[in-house]
């Protein structure tokens, strides 16, 4: 569920404040102080807000027991870390100088872990008194940083300037930096919109829209890591933020392609465009010019009423185009995209304020193409290595640190007749048979030690059979060198043991008979001579006619 846009502050005069803001309260007493800092915090713990308080070491205790006395709970609010109370100190460096870009991460860090323990944003107090010294240039840009900061994100920032610690012109910065002042007048509250008595009030409310529409962009992109699903909820946000007919993205902005074509477009029902027409577009003059327009231009390029560059021909004609606003969006190792709105109900001038709003969408739809464009390639990688794996012709397993396993592929598993999930988690000295197992554990010693080795190894199968195995085995390290596993690829060779097995047994028989020959045919062609001779002394013709018959 979506955090409310207005929060509630229990300050006087200021009863509601969108996400987003940056103000400040002026005061002459610390009593003052303490009125404005102890309901502004005790409303966002109350709304499930995390809180952040930045004081000074010296003013710590005062600080400390005026937020006992007026947050109920207050010290279970700290201890379960909802309510933090830091030193300034931490942003000045040794040489007295602010660090403005620690300040900044230190914040970004904040309300990263705030979210995610289930909070609905980031509160935070500052008593810039605790900075004394350091009202210059540096704490000016930490001002205008802390704007960049929470434009569009779930954030509150309330700074406390002492007004007996600042000089004239630093108070007209602190105005200036500041679209709310809160302060305290002979014993009254009252509140000053400084920015807008400045500019005008709707300019001051043109601020507000835009860090509002910045923050509904942010929950579109921040809400999924499907890139089609991103860029449906974005566009349809667009549409209501513009109010515009027709929110689209073109795919690839490049005047070298053939045709492009749009992923992903919002419309309203009267103004189909060309994702509802499903068409792939060829590439023609005017498409080309667009391109080149937009890829040339660090920014929004108007088309149409109100702009150097008229609308493309057959876009006008083939979608009912009156008006268009388009940026190059350049995600990191991707081809440009082309993010635009049509206005189709009516010609359409695009002021600059929704120029730069359009821009800064943009910018971040740009961080979130890269991610979610990263993303998807590498579940793309994933699934292409588990088909992979999967249809390996070998069987491949994986050991933990403690030498149980972690992965087996659907072969493995095949190769000793079980299902792959009766694998995992087993030993793998389940699967060996008793005489295999203290060469086992030698070759995991040698694991141990980092070395890789390439041998034979007899597998039981659930059924109790055997299958011989050629395994390749390797060491999983960490990056310290530690042990952390190992990963074996084992091909199954039965077929080739049992053709050895039996050659050898032809092998061993041929030997008996040829042991049991050996030297017997000679003995027989003397025998036949010795007959021959024999009867040759008895008078009596040879019975064999030579002695090799």
């Amino acid at each position: 569920m979506k955090a409310k846009q207005s929060r509630k502050t229990d300050i006087p005069w200021i009863e509601t404040l969108p996400w987003g803001t940056h103000f400040c309260h002026l005061h002459r007493e610390q009593s003052e102080l303490h009125d404005a800092v102890v309901p502004f915090l005790r409303a966002g713990l109350e709304s499930n807000e995390a809180c952040l308080w930045v004081g000074s070491g010296g003013s710590a205790p005062k600080a400390r027991e005026a937020l006992r006395e007026g947050i109920p709970d207050f010290e279970e609010f700290l201890a379960t870390g909802a309510l933090v109370m830091i030193s300034a100190a931490r942003w000045v460096t040794s040489g007295g100088n602010f660090d403005t870009q620690q300040a900044v991460e230190d914040w970004r860090v904040r309300l990263t872990r705030a979210l995610a323990e289930g909070h609905e944003g980031l509160r935070v107090a500052l008593d810039a008194s605790a900075l004394r010294g350091c009202h210059g240039k540096a704490f000016s840009e930490f001002e205008a940083a802390i704007d960049r900061v929470i434009a569009g994100q779930p954030i509150l920032v309330l700074c406390a300037y002492g007004l007996g610690r600042v000089n004239a012109p630093t108070l007209l910065d602190i105005l200036r930096d500041h679209p709310l002042a809160s302060l305290r007048r002979n014993g009254e509250w009252d509140c000053l919109e400084t920015r807008a008595t400045a500019r005008g009030e709707w300019e001051y409310r043109g601020h507000l829209r835009f860090f509002e529409s910045l923050d509904r962009v942010n929950r579109a992109i921040q809400g999924t890591n499907d890139l089609e699903e991103m860029m449906s909820e974005v566009l349809g946000e667009m549409l209501g933020i513009f109010e515009c007919d027709r929110a689209w993205l073109v795919y690839p902005c490049d005047p070298e392609t053939k045709s492009w074509r749009v992923p992903m477009e919002r419309t309203r029902p009267e103004y189909p465009g060309a994702l509802v027409l499903g068409i792939e577009v060829p590439v023609d003059s005017e498409a080309v010019r667009v391109f080149r327009i937009a890829n040339s231009t660090d920014g929004p390029v108007r088309f149409g009423p109100g702009s150097e560059h008229p609308l493309p021909g057959g876009e006008t004609e083939q979608f009912g185009l009156r008006s268009q606003l388009v940026m190059a969006l350049h995600p990191k190792g991707d081809r440009p995209w082309l993010f635009g709105l049509h206005q189709c109900s009516h010609p359409r001038v695009w002021t600059s304020e929704e120029a730069r709003l359009f821009e800064e969408i943009g910018r971040r739809m740009t961080d979130a193409l890269t991610s979610l464009l990263t993303y998807r390639d590498l579940r793309e990688s994933e699934a292409k290595y588990r088909r992979i794996v999967d249809t390996a012709v070998e069987g491949i397993l994986v050991l933990g640190a403690d030498t149980r396993i972690t992965f087996v592929n659907a072969k493995m598993a095949e190769m000793v007749g079980v299902k792959v999930e009766e694998m995992v988690g087993q030993p793998l000295t389940s699967f060996l048979f008793e005489e295999e197992l203290s060469d086992h554990h030698e070759k995991m010693a040698e694991r141990r030690r980092g070395l890789s080795s390439n041998y034979e190894r007899r597998l039981r199968r659930k059924d109790g059979s055997e299958v011989w195995t050629l395994a390749s085995a390797v060491p999983i390290l960490d990056s310290s060198g530690d042990f952390r596993g190992s990963f074996g690829m084992f091909t199954d060779i039965t077929d080739r043991k049992r053709a050895e097995h039996r050659l050898q047994e032809h092998l061993n028989e041929l030997q008996r008979w040829h042991d049991l020959t050996l030297n017997r045919e000679e003995r027989v062609q003397e025998l036949k001579a010795e007959v021959n001779l024999l009867l040759e002394q008895l008078g009596e013709p040879h019975r064999y006619g030579s002695q090799r018959q």
